[in-house]
């Protein structure tokens, strides 16, 4: 069951019951502050708890666990800010060095089961990159604490020793949490980026890879970060294999 705040809750009462009731739908409204998460420090987690009772017989409890997405507007706030399309250029540099390569996106703000697409060019590059790494996470902040919790939900390795550029395309998993904050946590996304780049500046003329290239002592790993927003998407295009119904019996 997924769901979007304010939730509105309808139950259906059938007349086939110990006691015969009037066929009615009652309804409840509850607004619920946060999306549903699972992170190291904190956890909001969700359960609708229907009681029953025929009779003078004792009560019976179920319990349905269900997803909450924010409450945004789906139609227009969100299509209208991911449907923006403006190629952005990163360029990514060393102190040292200079520049590593540069990286163009249309976009930083996606939905949640988006593909995150990228191109990052070489060409303009001072020093040899042999292979980068791209990682779509989520970072946990609690407010009082300096500890970070980091999770990978999808990355991708390219040698890219003599590419010219190289696109790659990471998609943002419906499972996942959309950013958001309270008072006690932040939760951030950003697509973050290692580079393998020599310590040395390799002749252009050699046109093959050779592994010894990358020594440790002649490699130097870079990191660079961009910060991304991911709204929720649509409750209906959520991954829903694990849905099921959920049954309650009087005997």
């Amino acid at each position: 069951m997924i769901s979007k705040m304010p939730l509105t809750i309808s139950a259906a009462l059938n007349r086939q019951c110990g006691v015969y009731l009037a066929s009615e739908t009652l309804q409840c409204k509850i607004t619920l502050q946060c999306n549903d998460f699972k992170g190291s420090a904190v956890k909001y987690v969700y359960k609708l708890s229907v009681g029953v009772q025929a009779g003078c017989r004792a009560v019976k409890l179920l319990k349905i666990p269900f997803r909450l997405l924010s409450s945004t507007d789906y139609t227009d706030e969100i299509s209208a800010a991911a449907n923006i399309r403006k190629t952005q250029i990163f360029r990514v540099a060393d102190e040292q060095r200079g520049e590593i390569c540069s990286i163009k996106m249309e976009r930083k703000i996606f939905k949640l089961g988006d593909d995150v697409s990228a191109i990052l060019e070489f060409e303009n590059s001072n020093f040899k990159c042999f292979e980068f790494s791209a990682f779509l996470q989520t970072v946990e902040e609690i407010n009082d604490q300096k500890k970070k919790n980091e999770v990978t939900y999808c990355e991708k390795t390219e040698f890219c020793a003599f590419y010219k550029s190289c696109q790659i395309d990471l998609q943002i998993p419906t499972r996942a949490p959309p950013s958001f904050f309270t008072d006690f946590i932040n939760l951030k996304w950003r697509l973050r980026f290692e580079f393998s780049v020599a310590e040395n500046p390799i002749d252009d003329k050699i046109c093959h890879f050779d592994p010894k290239m990358m020594n440790k002592d002649k490699v130097k790993r870079l990191v660079w970060d961009l910060p991304l927003k991911i709204f929720p998407c649509n409750p209906i295009h959520v991954d829903t294999e694990r849905a099921k119904d959920f049954v309650l019996y009087l005997q």
